[in-house]
């Protein structure tokens, strides 16, 4: 703060350089005399100023002995007076600006007597000039300059900030010497620095400015443009400080050779490339050409005209008229260049094609063209190579066309047939029949399933190759590919005695927006594959979240075996399309090898990546991730506070199967034990029968020495009063038999492997709260309920004899009413003359195919659902069935879950459900029924109920008849027991 901002009587003082201090010292520079003006500068009292050294009211810095020395000079006679600009310090610890000028006082002798200062006060001025001088360093910054200073004679520089920056350095970093600037120059640029300086230096040159490379920090070079000024000398005349600033170039310098290297190309490759030049003086109208453009015409250069006449010459006339327009539209200013392909006619008749490209690269003031610069390059061969492209193409695409319909009519034809084998073979399966019946049909099912499965495949790889296959955006549960994975395969994976587990990590959102199909596909692919290559032990999948924001998250699928396992050799050919791991014509292992190459591309239209890990010998683990759309919704999430502090048991010789459990169990907050035999689980039972009981205990079927069974008859025999805890018997094998085996135990409930987390939470909430329903957790996959449609009437157009039996036999065992017609003429008649409530339309019939007959029944005012019902699965049929007016659309062979959520969409008022049970047993298997959820039978509410409560356990373990009967869908892995 200077004395100015100080002074409360600032105001009334005249400026400063009219405040003037006077005083004398001795030779000793002891003040003798101060008058009242030096003493209001350095605000100390006059009196206390008297025999003050005067050095000691200089501020502490360069100036302080450059005084000293001035003084000196006096002192010695070497001068008789100095003028200086300098700081005093102030009793406060600041300081005020002044302007010393002193004069000896001497005797007759020469000697010093006593030295006369005059004081100027110069605060206000250079508070100013800093002020000015950091306007000046931010106008530099925004300039993008550093700058620096040289105190020539004793070599200091400084560097400001920017400056630093430029070589990288921090200024504290960097030596305040010109020697840092030397250390840093490039050996080829000091001696043209020295000669740009060392003239400025001497006077002979207002400035130095020269371009030169400084090392950066990180070690690469920096182009700097200085500028240096010398803007003090000594009395001498010599360079005392020089200023100057620094700009990077850096850019400027790669541009600029760049810009030379691109020259040199351009050169090199019209070299390279026997482009043909000429030169248009449009003014003299008089033309050059280079050798290379007479030699595309097969002349010499003194052959052609000089002048504009010679393009009539060599143009060919069918091309004139639209050469002359481009070239008019360049010349006039209406194009930026001249570029057309056009014919030109060889000297010895035959055409040759030719790219030419010109530019008017001089104009007068008017804008009129005074010079064209043009080239010509011979593009015969490439309009051969088009020619013949253009036909390979058009080649190409009626080979493509030919093969898409030779595999729409493959498809079309295989699947009639097939619709018939697959659909008798149902209904026939719904009948009474005999075990050895029931198998060897069982059996003619899988294979035509294996054989649609295979179709489907072949199709998919067609149009995958052909670019045509997408895939939804649709809201659906995750849960859903699990459960449909889980129905295909459960019995596979319980004939060969294999451990199918399902772990989701916590993290993993109930519901997602991607395609549920074909996420299906890919995991029933690889699961496909695992369970094929794997003689024993098990196949993990386990889904995780890896990545999400706001609106999308990526998902990854781990599905890992205790299979084979595959060489490195094998790896490097397992996604080509139509190979297999084993080639050889003994191998072991069928199937199309499309399987894993369609995976790879579903994965990547979903936006992820397939991969796999083996060993031969080790097991597989092919990894998948998806990108999916996040769901926003309070349906989505489970009310988890509802099972909070449950306390459960998992009892498991499986590792993999309790650690699964345990990590699910606790990510819901409850309280969870394991046990690795049944004779541990009794202990831990035993142990806490008195303090806090289990409430939940989960049992695996078979483990050696005690199985679950014989460890829930224990549990049931050894009950406290209270009642033992409510048993889950979990299993991957044999339900029928562990029912048969259980014989009058009452089990609670038989959940099968692999564990689907909503149906382990529906089970824990009905237990929780009894009769409540389950609440905070949507239904899982939705799979068509049972129902009767009594009293609606279907027309039935087909005209094949076996499908129309196979989709009568499904109707009419729904209650449905079904007339038929055998081609589209005669659907339009039989509903032109009756009433139907939906009509079910095959595309590929005589006299009038589905896709006419579904227009004119649409053109009349009674609204009729029509659902196509199709051999016919391509995309492009599905979209002329929807431009036609259809409503739906149904696969042949068509799935019967698929044909009554069709029948209930669309005849909703007729839908009713078949009894009051959920489901109906077909062939000693429980059907699918409604929704995955545990459900009971309707009996006397449970008296309320708590963790550990007697009342309930009773009910399920005391009361025979009525007993409370707990039923999953078989889905959801349970049986009614």
């Amino acid at each position: 703060m200077s004395r100015r901002q100080r002074s409360s009587s600032t105001a009334s003082r005249p400026p400063d350089d009219a405040i003037v201090g006077l005083l004398r010292v001795d030779a000793t520079w002891a003040i003798l005399v101060a008058n009242e003006a030096f003493a209001d500068i350095v605000q100390r009292p006059t009196e206390a100023l008297v025999g003050l050294n005067l050095l000691t009211l200089t501020q502490v810095d360069e100036s302080t002995d450059e005084q000293a020395a001035r003084l000196n000079e006096l002192l010695s006679g070497e001068r008789e007076s100095f003028r200086q600009e300098m700081r005093y310090a102030l009793p406060d610890g600041n300081h005020t600006w002044v302007d010393v000028a002193a004069s000896a006082v001497r005797d007759a002798n020469g000697v010093l007597l006593e030295v006369v200062l005059m004081v100027f006060d110069i605060d206000q001025r250079k508070s100013e000039e800093a002020k000015l001088l950091q306007r000046h360093g931010l106008a530099l910054q925004v300039a993008g300059l550093g700058t620096w200073q040289w105190w020539v004679q004793d070599g200091r520089a400084q560097f400001d900030i920017f400056w630093a920056m430029t070589v990288g350095y921090a200024v504290t970093e960097l030596a305040p010497s010109i020697e840092t600037w030397r250390s840093l120059m490039h050996p080829d640029d000091i001696a043209g620095a020295e000669a740009s300086v060392v003239p400025c230096l001497h006077g002979d040159a207002p400035q130095a400015i020269h371009e030169h490379r400084l090392r950066h920090r990180d070690g690469h070079w920096v182009w700097l443009l200085q500028n240096g000024v010398v803007i003090e000398r000594d009395s001498k005349g010599r360079p005392w400080l020089m200023l100057g600033t620094s700009q990077d170039i850096t850019q400027r310098k790669m541009a600029e050779a760049a810009l030379e290297q691109s020259r040199q190309r351009q050169a090199l490759a019209l070299q390279a490339a026997q482009l043909g030049q000429y030169d248009w003086n449009v003014e003299l109208d008089e033309m050059t050409f280079d050798q290379r453009f007479a030699d595309i015409v097969g002349y010499e250069v003194g052959e052609l005209p000089r002048d504009r006449s010679v393009w009539p010459m060599l143009d060919h006339p069918d091309d004139v008229a639209r050469i002359h327009v481009e070239l008019m539209d360049h010349l006039e200013g209406r194009t930026e260049s001249y570029r057309i392909e056009y014919r030109m006619i060889h000297k010895r008749g035959h055409i040759v094609w030719v790219h030419a490209t010109g530019m008017v690269v001089e104009r007068d003031g008017q804008g009129r063209p005074l010079r064209v610069v043009g080239l010509n390059n011979d593009v015969t061969e490439q309009k051969k190579a088009e020619e013949e492209l253009r036909a390979a193409m058009a080649s190409a695409e009626s080979a493509n066309r030919a093969k898409s319909q030779f595999l729409a009519n493959m498809s079309h034809e295989i699947r009639t047939p097939m619709n018939a084998m697959i659909g008798l073979t149902h209904l026939v399966l719904d009948t009474e029949l005999a075990p050895r019946q029931r198998e060897l049909l069982q059996k003619v099912y899988g294979a035509s399933k294996s054989l649609l499965t295979i179709l489907n495949d072949v199709l998919d790889y067609s149009k995958i190759e052909a670019g045509r296959m997408a895939v939804e955006h649709v809201q659906f549960a995750l849960e859903e590919p699990l459960n449909n994975v889980s129905n295909l395969f459960g019995a596979e994976v319980e004939h060969k005695g294999l451990e199918l587990f399902f772990e989701v990590s916590p993290g993993v959102p109930l519901e997602v927006v991607g395609d549920p199909l074909r996420l299906t596909q890919v995991i029933s692919n690889l699961i496909g594959n695992a369970i094929k290559f794997t003689e024993r032990g098990q196949i993990h999948l386990k889904v995780e979240v890896v990545a999400r924001d706001a609106e999308q998250l990526t998902l990854r699928f781990a599905i890992t075996d205790t299979g084979i396992g595959m060489s490195e050799e094998q790896l490097g050919r397992l996604f080509q399309a139509f190979t297999q791991a084993d080639n050889s014509v003994t191998r072991k292992y069928g199937g199309t090898g499309l399987g894993l190459t369609i995976s790879q591309q579903l994965v990547g239209l979903m936006g992820g990546r397939l991969g796999v890990s083996s060993a031969f010998g080790g097991g597989c683990t092919f990894t998948f991730t998806v990108r999916v759309g996040a769901v926003d919704s309070p349906n989505c999430s489970l009310d988890l506070h509802r099972l909070k502090g449950l306390r459960t048991l998992v009892v498991d010789d499986q590792e993999t199967s309790r650690a699964i459990l345990q990590d699910l169990l606790e990510a819901w907050g409850l309280e969870v034990e394991t046990a690795s035999s049944a004779a541990e689980g009794l202990q831990c039972i035993d142990r806490r029968k008195a303090a806090e009981p289990f409430d939940v205990v989960l049992l695996d079927w078979r483990m050696p020495e005690m199985s679950g069974l014989e460890m829930a008859r224990v549990l049931r025999e050894q009950a406290p009063e209270g009642g033992p805890p409510f048993a889950i018997m979990v299993t991957a094998h044999g339900r029928e038999q562990l029912i048969q085996e259980a014989g009058d135990l009452a089990l609670d409930v038989v959940l099968t492997k692999p564990v689907v987390p909503s149906h382990l939470f529906d089970i824990l909430m009905r237990l929780r709260h009894g009769d409540a329903a389950p609440v905070g957790v949507r239904a899982g996959s939705q799979r068509a309920p049972m129902r009767r449609f009594d009293g609606a009437r279907v027309l039935l157009v087909e005209d094949n004899l076996l499908n129309q039996q196979v989709a009568s036999g499904f109707l009419e065992g729904l209650g449905v009413t079904v007339t038929i017609a055998c081609h589209g003429g005669e659907a339009v008649q039989l509903a032109e003359a009756g009433h139907f409530d939906m009509v079910l339309m095959d595309l590929h019939m005589p006299v009038m195919d589905g896709l006419e007959a579904t227009r004119r029944l649409k053109a009349s005012p009674r609204e009729l659902p029509i659902v196509a019902m199709t051999a016919a699965v391509l995309s492009e049929d599905r979209q002329r069935c929807e431009a036609a007016g259809m409503c739906g659309f149904l696969a042949k062979p068509v799935d019967p879950d698929e044909l009554v959520r069709m029948l209930c969409r669309w005849l909703p008022s007729q839908a009713v459900c078949r009894g009051s049970a959920a489901g109906a047993r077909r062939g000693g298997r429980v059907a699918a029924a409604g929704h995955h959820r545990l459900r009971c039978t309707k009996r006397p509410a449970p008296p309320a109920w708590r963790p550990g409560s007697p009342d309930l356990s009773a009910a399920f373990f005391r009361e025979p008849v009525p007993r409370l009967v707990v039923q999953l869908d078989s889905a959801a892995g349970g049986e009614r027991v």
